[in-house]
Order: C-alpha cells, then sequence, then structure tokens
C-alpha cells in the first residue's frame, strides 16, 4: 500500500481518487436506477422458496415433489406478468406524456 492505494480493496472508497476525501477530487455520485419492480417481486419469492429448500436439506420439513419443481417456474412466471404490466404502464405514461406535449425524460421512457 503506498501513497493511499488499497489495491484490491479500493472499491471501499478509502483515500481514492474521487470519493470525497479532502484533496481527492469531487465526489462521485451513483446515478438513480429505474425502480424494477418485477425484480422486486422475485426476490420476495425466492426467499421462502430457499427457505424451504434449506429446510428440505436438513430433513425439517418434507416438501411433495411436485411442490419443489412448480415453485420456481411459478415465481418466475408472476415476476414475468409483473414485468409485462410494468413495461405496459410505464409505455402508457410516456404516450400520455408525448401527448400532452410535456417534455420526455430518458428515464421515463421505454427500453
Amino acid at each position: 500500500m503506498k501513497n493511499g492505494h488499497l489495491g484490491h480493496l479500493g472499491h471501499l472508497g478509502h483515500g481514492l481518487p474521487g470519493h470525497g476525501l479532502p484533496g481527492h477530487g469531487p465526489r462521485r455520485t451513483m446515478r438513480r436506477h429505474r425502480f424494477e419492480p418485477a425484480r422486486l417481486v422475485l426476490g420476495l419469492c425466492l426467499l421462502p422458496i430457499s427457505t424451504l429448500y434449506i429446510l428440505q436439506a436438513v430433513g425439517q420439513v418434507d416438501l411433495p415433489v411436485v411442490l419443489r419443481f412448480t415453485m420456481l417456474p411459478a415465481a418466475l412466471v408472476l415476476a414475468g406478468l409483473v414485468a409485462v404490466a410494468n413495461m405496459t404502464i410505464r409505455k402508457a405514461v410516456h404516450a400520455k406524456r408525448r401527448a400532452a406535449g410535456g417534455g420526455t425524460a430518458d428515464r421515463d421512457a421505454a427500453p
């Protein structure tokens, strides 16, 4: 570690240029990300699924085979439906703003 360089620990932001420390330049800020409800739904579905799989592995729960093989695809289908609904709503809002003559921001545009 010479001259404040942390090698592979640089992602922690200690003493590296651009991290807001005195003498190291301006602080970089993370750009805002678009909210993705499908990712939230999938994550919330995967938490209990993974918990059940762990409990099954240690012998605390006995899951039927049919249930084990339908939980993950059902979670993926649910997340897909949420993604389609989200995309449809975003496109409708974008079209409504465009028709109203309002300015559109890049974050409002459909991918």
